[in-house]
């Protein structure tokens, strides 16, 4: 096996990324899952970058390509005072 693994990165601007996690390599035929569970916590519309740093067995890193996703939580917000009203 010649990767160590995979963290996962994350910018708020396209250009400045940090680090929100750590996979363990597993093997090649492996799929990974990660949610970023701190999205939730933000404003709707608003856009996240996100980019993998792949470590390497002997330590060097490569960094994959940036993907840039859209968050669209409004609904969740506008249920919310519906739900409360329910139980008034």
């Amino acid at each position: 096996q010649n990767l160590q693994g995979y963290e996962i990165q994350r910018s708020m601007d396209g250009q400045t990324f940090n680090r929100l996690g750590f996979l363990d390599a597993r093997g090649s035929n492996t799929g990974y899952t990660y949610v970023d569970d701190s999205v939730f916590a933000k404003l709707s519309g608003r856009v996240y970058y996100y980019r993998l740093k792949i470590v390497n067995a002997n330590g060097s890193i490569e960094y994959s390509g940036v993907i840039t996703i859209e968050s669209q939580i409004s609904s969740a917000k506008h249920t919310w005072g519906s739900i409360k009203a329910m139980f008034k």
